[in-house]
């Protein structure tokens, strides 16, 4: 059996228009689409889609189970001016896949959880949790594991 060879960027471009479709869809409706992302490392391609999305003016934030040096590493990044919230489990009390932690940050974007979107690495913590809530989630799913269930 071969092994399959995903195209990542073809596969990213993919995404970005089903987000764009959705989003002009919300428009339509009179729905202003508000976003909240974590950021995954240095990897240079998430700082380039946070530079890109802030371009666009849709709100970011930061859902993180991470503590307050979260502060320091972005600004090292040079990337905290591009994000409207930071939501961390040190100072909200819970931590993510916990509903209250997903709601904090809505509430911070005075924001109603369906016309959110998240995307994080943590099928459990990212994905099931942001989906408890009802957001629309996305997992990056480095490393093709599969999709599992709540547990």
């Amino acid at each position: 059996m071969g092994a399959l060879i995903l195209d990542g960027n073809a596969i990213a471009k993919e995404i970005a228009n089903e987000l764009f479709q959705e989003i002009e869809n919300l428009k339509k409706k009179g729905i202003t689409p508000k976003l909240s992302v974590i950021l995954v490392g240095e990897n240079p391609a998430s700082v380039t889609y946070v530079k890109n999305k802030e371009k666009k003016c849709i709100e970011l934030g930061i859902i993180s189970n991470f503590d307050t040096r979260i502060y320091e590493v972005l600004d090292s990044l040079e990337l905290s001016q591009y994000f409207q919230t930071i939501t961390i489990s040190s100072l909200t009390g819970v931590a993510k896949p916990h509903p209250t932690i997903f709601l904090t940050a809505l509430e911070k974007h005075h924001c109603v959880p369906e016309n959110a979107w998240y995307i994080g690495d943590s099928i459990k913590e990212d994905y099931w949790g942001g989906k408890s809530v009802g957001m629309h989630c996305y997992w990056l799913n480095r490393y093709q594991q599969g999709i599992g269930n709540r547990e």
